[in-house]
């Protein structure tokens, strides 16, 4: 019992975390495709600060370019929390500045490439509110976890402090910027500025080859004019780039599901092979009131498949509830959908099969060939 236990127990922890990777990895996939519907433009410009051009000016530069359709000034700034009762300004990143910062994403008026996200509470945005913000999900479990809708807040902009009302609580989608959301008139009514450092291009043909030529042509246009570009890229990068984080934690997963399931499957083949050793007498019967060997072999392999699917049965709500654990606390700036990779499962649940029918061949053979001389021998 102990050596079956340790077998069925090795197995279904393998497949536990074999299908919470899987189903993390799925629910990553699904956010990205819900990030792609959300995304309407096709070509990010990113741009130095600039106080020359007009966001008219600047919009009707690249929208001179073939392929072009559309174009929106955006604007996109780092910003972090003055927690309440303090003057102070917080800000929770990596060294690079970067990763994990808060930034607010400024909404222009006629926006038509923002489609708001789900809301957890409140309302979204109205074109020309001032002094309103809604907050991501995100945001408010990492900084502001006692901040509900219609509490202030104060935020740094351009290094003067600032207060904001929070009208509405959004889910964190990715594609739309930073994960704090205001006006445009809200912006420039807190800062007196108005200047946009992000351009939001559209083009006729969404395919990659015209949002790199796209991308390229508005990159040389620009900087033809005096403009310092700080990047030009497809939204396709982006998403690349958020796969790229995910994937080396999925590849830990599976990693360690793989070697556990290495031993689970060695720990099965050897406790089928004492198995076969503690009921010689047993196949010796059966071998001496004539069953073939062949119906040995059956017996000792289906025992071993048995053992797999009990394995599989067992590793249901471990799955379960590791998927629920990773997806709750991985450390992203989106919400992941909780979901079961059905191609996980299924992948899962004919590895192990067939692993075990393997793993007992060895074992099933040497039975098949026990001789009842060898039985009595070991009585």
């Amino acid at each position: 019992r102990a050596r079956l236990l340790l077998s069925v127990g090795l197995l279904a922890s393998a497949g536990a975390v074999f299908v919470a990777g899987m189903s993390t990895q799925a629910g990553f996939q699904a956010s990205l495709d819900r990030e792609k519907e959300l995304r309407r433009w096709d070509v990010d410009v990113r741009l130095a600060d600039i106080d020359q051009f007009s966001a008219v000016a600047l919009t009707n530069l690249v929208a001179e370019i073939p392929n072009v359709t559309r174009v929106e000034g955006w604007s996109i700034l780092q910003t972090s929390v003055i927690p309440p009762g303090q003057q102070i300004s917080v800000t929770r990143t990596y060294p690079d500045q970067g990763h994990d910062s808060i930034a607010v994403t400024v909404i222009p008026p006629d926006s038509s490439l923002i489609t708001p996200p789900p809301l957890l509470e409140g309302r979204w945005l109205l074109p020309d509110e001032t002094g309103a913000v809604v907050i991501s999900q995100a945001v408010r479990a990492a900084t502001l976890s006692s901040i509900r809708s219609g509490d202030t807040i104060q935020l740094t902009l351009g290094g003067d402090p600032t207060s904001w009302l929070v009208v509405g609580i959004a889910e964190s989608v990715g594609g739309h910027g930073g994960g704090i959301f205001i006006t445009e008139e809200g912006f420039g009514a807190a800062t007196g500025r108005s200047q946009p450092n992000v351009l939001r291009i559209v083009t006729d043909n969404h395919d990659e080859e015209t949002r790199m030529a796209v991308a390229t042509a508005a990159e040389r246009t620009l900087t033809d004019t005096g403009i310092v570009v700080r990047s030009a890229a497809s939204v396709s990068r982006s998403e690349a780039a958020s796969a790229g984080h995910m994937l080396p934690l999925i590849l830990v997963y599976l990693g360690l599901s793989v070697a556990m399931g290495v031993v689970g499957f060695a720990g099965l083949a050897s406790t089928m092979s004492t198995n076969v050793l503690e009921r010689t007498r047993e196949f010796g019967v059966m071998s001496a009131i004539g069953a073939p060997a062949s119906t040995v072999r059956r017996l000792v392999v289906l025992e071993g498949i048995f053992i797999a699917v009990v394995s599989c049965v067992i590793a249901v709500i471990p799955a379960l509830l590791l998927t629920a654990v990773m997806i709750e606390y991985l450390p992203l700036p989106v919400n992941l959908p909780f979901q079961i990779s059905v191609p996980g499962v299924v992948i899962w649940v004919v590895v192990v099969v067939l692993g075990a029918a393997l793993a007992t061949l060895a074992p099933a053979y040497r039975a098949s060939r026990l001789t009842i001389r060898e039985a009595l021998t070991y009585l």
